[in-house]
């Protein structure tokens, strides 16, 4: 019987390391997630990695190479198992051993922690529930285990809580931050913490020494690990671009926010980076029925307060949203820190409360187990619909083709050296270049300096400095603007005929006027040339130098210098 269980386990196992065989046969022309990944968060690695101040310990240090520096402080910790996989691998092949370990733990804790702690001897259910979270699609891979590992944190937890497993638990709890990112998990992570905790002292009358003390040496070492972080946020005397977030929002906008819509997205656990995606379609179903269990007392102590959390963040997102924005005007810390981010545990706890109503609930008449059916369907079917990489890469092996550029199309090295080099006769000097059409991150990616970036956190001057820039383009479209105005991490060199469509193929056929930039205010932050994925009617303040691509290219890039004209 122990062995029957087992081979369900490791066939679960098995049925994780299914898309990798794509990636295998693939290789570098997989589809590899782009938002919040490879236009982002996947060059800010290497950029670290290149830095020589990866560890952050001088924190007046610049990173080089992106918006004519960056504050090291303004970085993440380099105290991560995240970036010695990348320090010891090739780019591709470390975001695949990450993207691996990220979703095995992701499996594995969730099983522990169901069968320790809440499905103790239905072992389908409990194999199901774990692959569903093992098969979940993150777009922020590169913060480790901050979602996938919430599962495994939690069932260090409760073990610490029941005064059991305390070494390995304890080991589980101080490791942790090593492989997550203090802004995704702890501020949200705790809270749920404590309500276990203060509950197990009501019903106990007794303290959880143990389970406290874990909380509080999670925090310190959490605070330890991401020193930049917080001397950049109270230390570093340079504000931060997210200060002016939402900036100016009035109380009865904010109160527009409150909507169906959030609740909607929500309630379908669409937020977390990805996490869940619409993949949990049965979700109001799973809560009905949930909460006719809680009613008839068939949770326990620590389910009861998983299923009132989940249901609080479902009436706070909204609130939050309002309130955050508001008095986000008042209250500078707000900005920084967004109180709205307690929908990134939401998906763990959907996820159990999903295990557990259909454990708890007597499935026995022939139409109560076609609504499990039903529920567990949807929920595969969402979080394979909802599994861009793979839903790509299966494509890309059976059709040989893909919406989306691969990861070797996507940053084309051979094609950026050419770029490069055609810059470098150009000019003999150092240069920075403004990216339109396509993502900055290609460009700094192959060495190349941008004043344009995407950034989520960066000094609030150079954004209005950059402002100067492409305030004539902000003008002529709302939609952008208020993009830049109000949030300001794409700090990118915006177009107001291209909009934010940043993947202008090589067959594009549209031709753009050249952009009403402040080309003198280009040159004064040492902007030499425009690297564009669409063709430009040029006039006197840029000149046309080539255009490259080739049969394998996603992109065409034409290469535009920057006249001296007006200098």
């Amino acid at each position: 019987m122990l062995l029957n269980k087992n081979k369900l386990f490791y066939l679960g196992g098995v049925i994780i390391i299914i898309p990798y065989i794509f990636w295998l046969i693939l290789g570098e022309n997989s589809f590899v997630f782009i938002y919040d990944n490879l236009d982002s968060e996947f060059v800010y690695i290497q950029s670290l990695l290149e830095s020589g101040n990866l560890f952050g310990f001088n924190l007046n240090g610049q990173i080089e190479g992106v918006m004519n520096g960056i504050p090291r402080s303004f970085y993440r910790s380099g105290f991560n198992l995240t970036f010695l996989i990348f320090y010891i691998s090739p780019p591709f092949i470390g975001y695949v051993i990450l993207h691996f370990l990220v979703h095995i733990i992701g499996y594995i804790g969730m099983y522990y922690l169901l069968k320790r702690h809440f499905l103790v001897n239905n072992q389908f259910i409990l194999v199901t529930a774990s692959l569903f979270w093992g098969l979940v699609s993150y777009s922020l891979i590169s913060f480790g285990i901050s979602i996938a590992g919430q599962p495994l944190l939690l069932f260090a937890f409760l073990n610490l809580l029941m005064n059991t497993d305390r070494l390995s638990s304890f080991v589980i709890v101080l490791l942790f931050p090593f492989f997550s990112f203090l802004p995704v998990t702890l501020p949200f992570f705790i809270p749920i913490l404590l309500l276990i905790g203060i509950r197990h002292y009501y019903i106990n009358n007794r303290i959880p020494i143990l389970f406290f003390t874990a909380i509080l040496t999670m925090c310190v070492i959490n605070l330890l690990v991401e020193f930049n972080l917080v001397y950049s946020m109270f230390s570093s005397g340079i504000e931060s671009h997210r200060l002016e977030f939402n900036k100016n929002s009035s109380l009865l906008r904010t109160l527009y926010l409150f909507s169906y819509g959030n609740i909607y997205d929500l309630l379908h656990a669409k937020h977390s980076f990805g996490t869940l995606g619409a993949s949990l379609w049965p979700a109001p179903v799973i809560l009905a029925i949930a909460s006719g269990l809680l009613f008839k007392q068939r949770f326990n102590k620590t389910q009861q307060v998983l299923l009132l959390s989940l249901i609080a963040i479902v009436f706070w997102i909204p609130f939050s949203k309002m309130l955050g924005l508001w008095l986000g005007n008042y209250i500078a810390f707000l900005k920084n820190f967004d109180i709205q981010r307690f929908y990134l545990i939401s998906p763990m706890l959907w996820l159990i409360l999903f295990a557990i109503t259909i454990n708890k609930y007597n499935f026995k008449k022939n139409s109560q187990k076609v609504v499990a059916i039903i529920m567990l369907s949807l929920m595969l079917f969402g979080i394979l619909r909802n599994n861009k990489e793979f839903i790509q890469n299966v494509k890309i092996v059976v059709s040989n083709h893909s919406n989306w550029p691969s990861f070797v199309q996507f940053y084309d090295a051979s094609l950026f050296q050419e770029v490069k080099d055609l810059m470098d006769a150009e000019c003999d000097e150092s240069y920075n270049v403004m990216c339109i059409g396509f993502h900055p991150s290609v460009a700094q990616f192959n060495k190349i300096k941008t004043l344009d970036s995407y950034q989520n956190n960066y000094p609030l001057e150079y954004k209005h400095d950059f402002r100067e820039i492409i305030a004539g383009e902000l003008d002529r479209n709302e939609s952008i603007k208020a993009t830049f105005d109000l949030w300001g991490s794409k700090c990118y060199s915006f177009s107001s005929e291209l909009g934010k469509n940043y993947f202008w193929e090589k067959d594009a056929t549209i031709k753009i006027q050249q952009p009403d930039y402040d080309y003198d205010k280009i040159k004064s932050m040492n902007g030499k040339f425009i690297l564009s994925s669409v063709e430009i009617k040029v006039n006197e303040d840029i000149e046309f130098l080539e255009s490259f691509t080739s049969s394998n290219s996603y992109w065409e890039i034409y290469v535009y210098k920057i006249t001296e004209a007006n200098k």
